[in-house]
C-alpha cells in the first residue's frame, strides 16, 4: 500500500489514472500468479478473498488535500522495488 498526496486544486482524477495505470503496468508478471494464490486462500478457507488487482481508495485527510491511496500485490521480496517503480512510472505520467 502507498500514499500519494494531492492538493485539492491538482486534476486528482489524471493523477489516480496515472497511479492506476503505473500499478497494472508494473504488478501485471505476477498477477497470474497473485491470482492462483488467492483462489487457493478462497478453497482452503472457505472464504471470498479480496482481487488482487491494484485499486486506489481516495483520503480527505484536511481541507484542501487528497490522498490517493494505492492498494497492490507484490511478491514478499521485492516489494519495495515495485512500489519505487510504481512511483516513477506514476511520476513520469503526471510530468508530462
Amino acid at each position: 500500500m502507498l500514499s500519494v498526496p494531492l492538493l485539492s486544486s491538482e486534476n486528482w482524477q489524471a493523477a489516480e489514472q496515472a497511479l492506476l495505470e503505473a500499478a497494472k503496468a508494473e504488478c501485471a508478471p505476477f498477477m497470474d500468479q497473485m491470482g492462483r494464490q488467492m483462489k487457493l486462500l478462497e478453497q482452503r478457507n472457505l472464504l471470498e478473498a479480496p482481487s488482487p488487482d491494484p485499486r486506489i481508495t481516495i483520503q480527505l485527510p484536511e481541507a484542501g488535500r487528497i490522498h490517493l491511496v494505492l492498494r497492490f500485490p507484490a511478491p514478499d521480496r521485492g516489494r519495495s522495488r515495485v512500489e519505487q517503480a510504481i512511483l516513477r512510472r506514476y511520476l513520469v505520467a503526471v510530468r508530462t
